[in-house]
């Protein structure tokens, strides 16, 4: 009859066996981590001026 590891022939319990704590090692790989940037800010341009045909059409002074 085979006696369990922990119990001595005599019947008493033997030292428990210490055994370490397992290690457990983890490693990410590659983290990318990448920033959303706004767009650059644009000026708004300027509308050209609106005329009118007849303004357009006028004569002026300065020929």
């Amino acid at each position: 009859m085979a006696l369990p590891p922990s119990v001595s022939p005599g019947g008493l319990e033997a030292e428990p066996r210490s055994v370490p704590d397992p290690t457990i090692h983890v490693s990410i790989g590659v983290v990318e981590v990448r920033a959303v940037q706004p767009p650059p800010h644009r000026r708004a341009e300027r509308p050209a001026p609106v005329v009118s045909l007849d303004e357009f059409l006028k004569p002026s002074g300065t020929r």
